[in-house]
């Protein structure tokens, strides 16, 4: 068990939250462009895709998060007013699906190449980023988990989400931070040995969709959005596993006709 301030962790004036986001942006841009180095494609032109995709991610996380307060304010019959679009967070399903579909627009504009030939490489490099994200999370105080008796906790010692946390917390964001480097070694394994040439990104979408699914059962934060016995985030997760599930399974088909 550890207390926790998130206000002495600002670096110069810089929310901590900022400065992990900015450290993963930077280590998965350096590894973006060291693992498609063999490929026939200027610098010039991969930063120019990058900035189109990191848009199109900061773009879907914030409309996503607009989206969650609208929702909640509906649920809890509450009018939609202007701080429920200026208040409302960033949600990581958004800035996913943000990311892929701008990086998908960025290949067809700029570089005139197919998305197969990079889903291997945004697989390897979406859960490294994910990680200095979640520790941001912990920084910052948000995404926090329930009560819970475990000496495995933490306590925030200060306001967080406008409410006085003293309790002993689940550190979800550390466990999803750590899951998410595992997943990424793992990932980066099989690039390494070619394995599921091109079906990667669809591991990558089984796997984080099963670890997000788990993990909200122990998160605290109920602002998320909760509808019916499960947060927004793990019906996307649900939908998130299918697509990787029909993705995956197309993999085996193709091995089996090349067999």
């Amino acid at each position: 068990m550890c207390k926790f301030d998130t206000t002495q962790f600002n670096i110069l004036g810089i929310s901590s939250y900022l400065v992990m986001a900015l450290i993963g942006c930077a280590c998965s841009i350096t590894m973006y462009l060291f693992l498609q180095f063999k490929r026939n494609i200027t610098v010039k032109k991969s930063m120019a895709v990058i900035a189109v995709a990191l848009m199109g991610s900061l773009l879907g996380a914030k409309i996503l998060g607009i989206i969650v307060n609208i929702l909640n304010a509906l649920i809890q019959k509450k009018r939609i007013v202007k701080e429920t679009f200026i208040n409302s967070g960033i949600v990581y399903y958004g800035g996913l699906f943000g990311l892929l579909f701008f990086f998908r627009i960025g290949l067809k504009l700029i570089s005139k190449e197919k998305m197969s030939e990079y889903r291997d490489i945004l697989a390897v490099i979406i859960p490294i980023f994910h990680f200095f994200g979640r520790i941001g999370c912990f920084f910052a105080g948000c995404c926090y988990g329930k009560i819970t008796n475990s000496n495995i906790s933490v306590i925030y010692t200060n306001k967080i989400d406008n409410t006085i946390v003293t309790a002993s917390r689940i550190p979800t964001q550390l466990i999803e931070a750590g899951l998410n480097f595992v997943l990424f070694l793992c990932i980066l394994i099989c690039f390494l040995k070619n394995m599921f040439k091109e079906h990667l990104l669809y591991l990558y979408f089984i796997s984080y969709g099963i670890i997000r699914f788990c993990i909200e059962f122990y998160r605290g934060d109920e602002y998320r959005g909760i509808y019916g016995v499960l947060s927004i985030s793990q019906y996307i997760s649900i939908v998130l596993i299918v697509i990787g599930g029909i993705g995956y399974r197309n993999f085996l088909i193709n091995r089996v006709k090349l067999e």
